[in-house]
C-alpha cells in the first residue's frame, strides 16, 4: 500500500512500456439469445468480477471493459520489472477461474469461451476527462492478436515472450498479419507455467569457492553413498540463493536430467513430513485442483511405484482428516528410494533440497536417516539451515560476501550512481550479508532524497514499513506473533480483539504479498523472510506482545481439536504458564513428543506457583520423553532435580515418584536389583491415596517383571498377588502384569486368556470393553508374542493388523508386531516384503537402545523363520552389541542362540561354540532364558560340546515336552519344529 494517489503515477504524456492483456469472449451473441437478461448480468458480473480481482492480485490494472472484452495493463500506475510474467500468469489464472465457472454451467449446456493475447510495447498514459487512459499502438497489436488466438488459449507476442519465456512453456512460433501494420508479428502460443522447482536469484554475486566445493561433492557423490552436504549460515546470507545458483548450474550439465525436488520446511506443519510432500508433489506437477486420476497418472508417470503406493500418496496429500505418520513414512520412503533406485544408473544423481532444515519435524529427521541408513540406492541430500543437523556428512559453511562481492552487489542492486557516505553506510551495517544490503538498498532507491540511513538492519526493516499508514504498519507487526502462518480470518480475529479497524485487513493483506513481505498459499499467508519477521516482532513491547499471544491462545482454544504444540508456544509467550502446565498434564502422554520438552522445561522454568504435585509430574514427563527419546544424560537431570525437591520438601511422595522412574529405568537398563531397590522405596514412600494407587500398581507390575527376569519366580508371584490386593483382580492392570508374567515363564495359554480381551477399531466395531488405549496396546502385543510363541501363524495373521491401528508412535511394538506379521504370511505362503520392509522403518525410529535390543531380537527371530539367516544375522549382530554395552541378558541369550543357529548353519562351527560359550555364561548365573532359547542351548550343547551329554540331553527332553505342552495343540506344535532348527534339535532328544 503507498500512501501516495495513483494518479502521481499517471502524468499526461508519460512513456512507459507496459504488458497489455485483452481477452475477448467468444459467442457472446448467441448465448445472450439464449438467456434472460438478468441471467447473463449475473454471469457477465461473475467474470468481470474475476477478472478485476486476478488482474489486481498482479498489481496489474483493468484499463476497461468494451461490451464483452476485457482489457487489464501491468506497469500503470506502477512499474515492475516481470509485467510480462504477471500478465501472462494472470491470463491463466483468469482462464482457469473460467473452466471452474464453466462447470456450474454445464449443467445447463452452457459453456463460455475466450481468445486471449498479450503483447508488451510502449504507450502513453494520461488522462481525459475525469478518466485515465493508456493509448498507443500497442493497444491495438495487443487487439488484434487476442482475434487470433485460440479458444480457450492465449497468443502472446514477441516482445512479450523475451522477457518471460524461462518462466513458462510455449508453442511454436506463429506469424501473424496484424491489420494496420505493414509488418507480420510473431507470436507464441502459452502452453503451461514453467516447473521451477527452486527459488532461483536473478542477481548472484560472489560464492565462487563454496560453488565450486558444494558442485565437486554432488558430482563425487555415488548413490551406493549416503550424502547429505548442510549449507550453513547466518540469516539472510544466502544459503538460499546459493542452492539455487548451484541447481541452475548442474542443470547445465550434459546428460543431466536427473530429479530436483525442493521444499521448505516450515516450524509448524498441517501434515507429518510436509516438506518431503511438497517435494515429491512440486517435481512431479501435482496440483491439488487436478482430479485424482491426473495426479496417479503424473506421478506414476514420473516415478516407477506401485499404484497402491502412489494412491496413498495422494490420500497423505491431498486427503481430508488427519495423515497417519506411520503410513506416510512408509510411503514417502519407498517414494525415494524408488526415484533413487530408478536414477542410479544416470549420469548423476537424485538431488533432495530442503531449505530451513532446522524446521523439518522429527518424523521428517527420522526419514532422511532411514534412507540414509539403507542399503539402497542414495539422492543427494543438501539441507540449509543456520546450523548443520547431526544428520549431515558434511558441512559447507556460507561466508558474507566479501567487500568486492559486496560492492558488486549494491552495483546491480542500483545501477546508478551512489553517494559514498551512503555506500559506506550500507558497507558498515551490513557486513556482507546479501539480504541485508538488498533492505539497505531498496530503502535507498525508494528515499533517494534522504540524508539518512537506518543504523541496525532492524531499523531497516522497520523503515521499510513506513510507507504504510499507521493502521495497516500496526496490522503487520500484530501478524509477526502468529508461529508460523495465519488465515484471513486469524488477522480479522486480531483487529476485533485489540479494537482495531478490520475492514483494512483484506487489502492490506493483499498489498503486503504483494509488496513481497507475505507469501500467500492455500488460504494462508506467512512471511517471506524470517530475518524480517524477528525484526518487527522484536519492535513489540513485551506488554503488547503478552496480550497478541494471549488472544491467539484464546483462538486457538476456540477450536474443536487445537495445534498442542502452537498452543503451548502461545500460553508459555503470554506468560500462561498454569495454563500451559493444565494443557501438558491433559495431554495424553502416548502423543507427547521430543518437541514437547522445551515447553516442558519453559513451563517448569517459569511457573513458580506450581503446585509441588504438578511440577514433580510435569518432571516425571519430560524425563520420560528424553529417556524414551536416547538422551540419557538429560533424562538424569530431571530425575536428579526430582530427588532434590522431594529432599527439600522433605517429601516422601516426590521421593516416590523419583524411586518409580528410577524402578522403570532400571528394569529397561537391565540393573534389576537397582530395580528392585527403587520399586520397594517407591512402594514404602507412596502415600495411601486414590491416585499414588495406580502409581503403586505400576511399580508391583514392574518389579514383578524385575524379579522374574532376575529368576526370583517365587518373589514374583508374590508381588503378583499384593498386586491384585490393590486392584480389582480382573482389572487391566492385573491382568496385562499377570499375562506378561505368564508370558515370560512359556504359559502361552494362561497368557493368552489373560490378554485376549474385545479391542475396539477406529470404525467403532466391536465395542470395547477397554476405554484406555494404551492398555489395549499392550495388551494386544502380548496377545501376539502368545501366538508368536506357539507358532499360531493363522491367528497372528488375524489379530495383528488391527493391533497395529493402536500402536501410534510406539516403534519397538510396531517393529515387532510388523516382523511377526511378515513371518506369519511367509509361513501361510503369501510373502509380503513390504511388511518388512515396515519393520526396518520403525527399528530406525527407535530411539533407546532398551527398546531397540527389543525390537532387533523380534526382527532377527522372524527373519529365521523365514529362512533368512544373512538379514538375521545383521540384526543379531546390532542387537548383541548394545546388548553387551547395556549388559542386559534377558534378550541378549536370544540373540547369542540366534548366532548359534546361524553360524553352524553355515558351517561355522567355531564361530557357533563362540556364541554358545556366551550364552551358558548368562544361564550359569541364573539369568532370564525363555524356553525356546533354553532348547537351542541344550540341544547345540549335544551337537557342538564335549560336556555332561546326559545332562543335557535329559533337559532337552524335559524342555521340549514342556514347549509342546505349553503349545498344546498337535499342529501348532507340529509347525513349531518346521520353523527354524527346533526340529532338527527336537530329534536330539529322542
Amino acid at each position: 500500500m503507498t500512501t501516495q494517489p495513483d494518479t502521481d503515477s499517471l502524468r499526461d504524456g508519460e512513456r512507459r512500456t507496459v504488458s497489455i492483456l485483452f481477452s475477448d469472449m467468444h459467442g457472446f451473441s448467441a448465448l445472450s439469445e439464449q438467456l434472460d437478461p438478468e441471467e447473463i448480468d449475473s454471469i457477465m458480473s461473475r467474470v468481470f468480477g474475476a477478472y478485476r480481482e486476478i488482474v489486481e492480485r498482479q498489481d496489474g490494472t483493468v484499463e476497461k471493459y468494451i461490451g464483452d472484452a476485457l482489457v487489464a495493463v501491468f506497469g500503470v500506475p506502477h512499474v515492475h520489472e516481470d509485467d510480462p510474467e504477471r500478465a501472462v500468469n494472470a491470463a491463466l489464472d483468469f482462464l482457469g477461474e473460467m473452466n471452474r465457472l464453466n462447470s456450474d454451467l454445464a449443467r445447463r449446456g452452457l459453456k463460455l469461451q475466450f481468445r486471449t493475447a498479450i503483447h508488451t510495447g510502449l504507450v502513453t498514459t494520461g488522462n481525459r476527462g475525469a478518466h485515465r487512459v493508456v493509448t498507443g499502438h500497442a493497444m491495438s497489436i495487443a487487439s488484434r492478436l487476442e482475434q487470433l488466438a485460440p479458444l480457450n488459449g492465449i497468443l502472446v507476442s514477441q516482445s512479450a515472450k523475451e522477457q518471460c519465456e524461462n518462466d513458462f512453456y510455449f508453442g511454436p512460433a506463429r506469424d501473424c498479419q496484424i491489420k494496420g501494420s505493414q509488418e507480420a508479428i510473431t507470436a507464441y502460443p502459452v502452453v503451461g507455467r514453467a516447473q521451477r522447482p527452486y527459488p532461483s536469484e536473478a542477481i548472484f554475486c560472489g560464492r565462487p569457492n563454496i560453488l565450486k566445493q558444494l558442485t565437486a561433492r554432488y558430482v563425487k557423490h555415488s548413490p551406493a553413498s549416503p550424502a547429505c552436504v548442510a549449507v550453513t549460515g547466518d540469516a539472510g546470507i544466502g544459503k538460499t540463493a546459493l542452492m539455487g545458483r548451484f541447481l541452475d548450474h548442474v542443470r547445465t550439465f550434459p546428460g543431466f536430467h536427473s530429479p530436483i525436488l525442493y521444499a521448505r520446511a516450515r516450524r509448524f506443519h498441517s501434515r507429518p513430513l510436509e516438506a518431503f510432500g511438497e517435494a515429491i508433489a512440486n517435481w512431479a506437477g501435482l496440483q491439488p485442483d487436478a482430479a485424482e486420476p491426473d495426479n496417479q497418472r503424473r506421478l506414476l508417470h514420473a516415478v516407477q511405484i506401485e499404484h497402491d503406493t502412489a494412491e496413498a500418496f495422494l490420500q497423505y496429500l491431498y486427503g481430508s482428516g488427519s495423515a497417519d505418520t506411520n503410513r506416510s513414512f512408509s510411503t514417502l520412503a519407498r517414494i525415494l528410494a524408488a526415484l533413487a533406485h530408478q536414477y542410479k544408473e544416470a549420469p548423476y544423481s537424485v538431488i533432495l533440497c530442503i531449505d530451513d532444515a532446522g524446521y523439518l519435524d522429527q518424523p521428517g529427521r527420522e526419514l532422511l536417516q532411514y534412507h540414509m541408513s539403507t542399503d539402497t540406492a542414495q539422492v543427494f541430500c543438501l539441507l540449509a539451515d543456520r546450523t548443520a543437523p547431526p544428520l549431515a556428512t558434511d558441512t559447507l559453511t556460507v561466508p558474507p560476501l566479501d567487500s568486492q562481492e559486496a560492492h558488486e552487489l549494491i552495483d546491480r542492486l542500483h545501477p546508478d550512481p551512489m553517494d559514498a557516505p551512503v555506500r559506506s553506510r550500507i558497507m558498515q551495517a551490513c557486513q556482507g550479508n546479501p539480504l541485508f544490503i538488498r533492505e539497505f538498498v531498496r530503502f535507498v532507491r525508494e528515499h533517494p532524497d534522504s540524508s539518512q540511513l537506518p543504523f541496525t538492519v532492524q531499523n531497516i526493516f522497520l523503515s521499510s514499513i513506513d510507507r504504510y499508514p499507521a493502521p495497516v504498519r500496526n496490522l503487520l507487526k500484530k501478524l509477526t506473533v502468529f508461529v508460523l502462518n495465519f488465515t484471513p480470518e486469524d488477522a480479522l480475529f486480531l483487529q476485533e480483539h485489540t479494537n482495531s479497524d478490520h475492514s483494512i485487513v483484506t487489502q492490506a493483506l493483499q498489498d503486503f504479498e504483494q509488496h513481497g513481505l507475505l507469501i500467500h498459499s492455500g488460504g494462508s499467508y506467512s512471511f517471506r523472510h524470517s530475518a524480517f519477521k524477528k525484526a518487527v516482532y522484536d519492535s513489540l513491547l513485551h506488554h503488547n506482545r503478552r496480550i497478541l499471544h494471549r488472544i491467539i491462545a484464546d483462538r486457538m482454544r476456540e477450536s474443536a481439536q487445537p495445534h498442542t504444540l502452537r498452543l503451548l508456544h502461545h500460553l508459555i509467550a503470554a506468560e500462561q504458564h498454569s495454563e500451559a502446565a493444565e494443557l501438558l498434564a491433559n495431554a495424553p502422554q502416548r502423543f507427547l513428543n521430543l518437541e514437547y520438552e522445551p515447553y516442558i522445561s519453559a513451563v517448569l522454568q517459569h511457573a513458580q506457583s506450581l503446585p509441588h504435585r504438578e511440577r514433580i509430574q510435569l518432571l516425571f514427563t519430560r524425563s520420560a520423553l528424553l529417556f524414551n527419546n536416547g538422551q540419557i544424560t538429560q533424562a538424569e537431570h530431571s530425575l536428579h532435580e526430582i530427588i532434590a525437591l522431594a529432599l527439600e520438601q522433605r517429601s516422601a511422595s516426590s521421593l516416590a515418584t523419583a524411586c518409580h522412574l528410577l524402578t522403570g529405568y532400571n528394569l529397561k537398563s537391565g540393573a534389576y536389583d537397582k530395580a528392585y531397590l527403587n520399586g520397594c522405596k517407591a512402594l514404602r514412600s507412596y502415600p495411601d491415596d486414590p491416585v499414588s494407587r495406580g502409581h503403586k500398581q505400576n511399580v508391583l507390575g514392574l518389579l514383578a517383571s524385575s524379579e522374574l527376569l532376575r529368576g526370583h519366580i517365587q518373589a514374583a508371584e508374590y508381588l503378583l498377588k499384593d498386586l491384585a490386593g490393590l486392584a480389582d483382580p480382573d482389572s487391566m492392570t492385573v491382568r496385562r502384569a499377570r499375562g506378561e508374567h505368564a508370558l515370560l515363564q512359556g504359559d502361552y495359554t494362561r497368557a493368552l486368556q489373560l490378554t485376549s480381551v474385545q479391542i475396539e477399531h477406529r470404525d467403532g466395531s466391536p465395542a470395547s470393553d477397554i476405554s484406555d488405549r494404551d492398555f489395549a496396546a499392550s495388551l494386544q502385543l502380548l496377545t501376539a508374542s502368545a501366538y508368536w510363541q506357539r507358532c499360531d501363524y493363522p491367528a497372528i495373521r488375524q489379530l495383528v493388523p488391527g493391533a497395529l491401528e493402536l500402536h501410534g508412535g510406539l516403534f519397538a511394538a510396531l517393529c515387532t508386531l510388523h516382523a511377526y506379521l511378515a513371518a506369519a504370511e511367509w509361513h501361510e505362503g503369501q510373502p509380503d516384503p513390504r511388511l518388512l520392509e515396515q519393520a526396518r522403518l520403525y527399528l530406525y525410529r527407535i530411539s533407546n537402545d532398551f527398546d531397540r535390543i527389543a525390537a532387533l531380537a523380534a526382527l532377527c527371530d522372524a527373519l529365521l523363520h523365514m529362512q533368512e539367516p544373512g538379514s538375521a544375522e545383521e540384526y543379531a549382530r546390532q542387537g548383541l552389541a548394545l546388548g553387551l554395552h547395556h549388559s542386559i541378558s534377558q534378550h541378549t541369550t536370544t540373540l547369542q542362540m540366534a548366532m548359534v543357529e546361524i553360524c553352524d548353519h553355515r558351517g561355522d562351527q567355531d564361530s557357533a561354540r563362540f556364541f554358545l560359550q556366551e550364552a551358558g555364561f548368562l544361564l550359569d548365573h541364573g539369568m532370564y532364558c525363555q524356553r525356546k532359547d533354553r532348547i537351542l542351548y541344550h540341544g547345540y550343547s549335544l551337537r557342538l560340546m564335549a560336556g555332561d551329554a546326559h545332562l543335557h540331553r535329559s533337559r532337552l527332553v524335559s524342555l521340549v515336552e514342556e514347549e509342546q505342552a505349553a503349545i498344546a495343540s498337535d499342529e501348532l506344535f507340529s509347525c513349531w519344529r518346521s520353523a527354524r532348527s527346533y526340529g532338527m534339535i527336537a530329534g536330539e532328544s529322542e
